[in-house]
């Protein structure tokens, strides 16, 4: 797990944890209730909805970064929204928030799920935590059923208010720190001012020697030269060949 992950799911989950942070789970109708927690209802229906609530819950949460970082760069709220959207603050958040308008029997089926009304276990494996978060996330989809895509934004802007504040501060103070960018030098930008004028990114230009003319001779180059002289590896600049393969010597007459 990254550092500054676990730095920002830290954050948030001491967040949650204070008495002063209260909310209540999204308001559901007595039947929808009954059918999420109805033990001979078909699971597939569920995971369906659990599958909505997570598409959901992750489209918000952008929707509500954007507005409320306006000028974030694709890190903060990559980091930020992994942590908000995790399994683990799901199910924290269900231990916690408050439960309203259900029957004795579906809060009930719900406390003996730890979820809602600070039925919290510390001690939770992560198989039980992931499974408090899939019903978190399909309580989500069935509250979306029931009164749609805004009024469930303005239920996740009201209890993430203060989690993406706090998930902000945490990146803001553990975020790692860029690396410098380098010139072609090799130096620091800040270095680069130091340099003379005439020495900044400016190469040596290349020595050449005088040029002399050739001129071509007849005769065969293959009679006249061993193979490893006519191999491109053993090229000597001071012997050049014509495209009709004739001798080519200086003309003061070295070869």
């Amino acid at each position: 797990m990254p550092f500054i992950y676990r730095q920002i799911q830290d954050a948030i989950f001491r967040t949650i944890d204070k008495p002063s942070f209260s909310g209540a789970l999204p308001p559901l109708s007595n039947n929808a209730w009954l059918k999420i927690v109805d033990s001979t209802r078909s699971k597939d229906e569920n995971e369906r909805l659990e599958f909505l609530g997570d598409a959901l819950m992750y489209a918000t949460l952008g929707r509500e970064l954007y507005k409320r970082i306006p000028d974030g760069d694709p890190s903060i709220y990559t980091e930020t929204r992994a942590a908000l959207h995790s399994n683990a603050t799901f199910s924290r958040l269900a231990e916690k928030l408050d439960i309203l308008g259900v029957s004795r029997n579906v809060l009930d089926a719900l406390t003996r799920r730890t979820f809602g009304e600070g039925s919290s276990a510390p001690l939770k494996t992560r198989s039980e935590i992931k499974a408090t978060g899939d019903l978190f996330e399909t309580v989500i989809g069935a509250y979306y059923l029931e009164h749609g895509f805004e009024r469930l934004c303005e239920w996740v802007a009201e209890l993430y208010a203060p989690l993406i504040t706090t998930a902000q501060k945490a990146y803001l103070e553990h975020k790692p720190a860029k690396k410098r960018r380098l010139n072609l030098t090799g130096l620091r930008q800040a270095e680069v001012g130091s340099l003379p004028k005439k020495s900044r990114f400016h190469p040596s230009p290349i020595r050449r020697g005088p040029s002399k003319p050739y001129a071509p001779l007849s005769g065969s180059v293959n009679s006249r030269l061993s193979a490893a002289a006519r191999s491109p590896l053993n090229y000597n600049p001071e012997t050049a060949y014509s495209k009709s393969e004739t001798r080519v010597h200086r003309l003061d007459g070295a070869w």
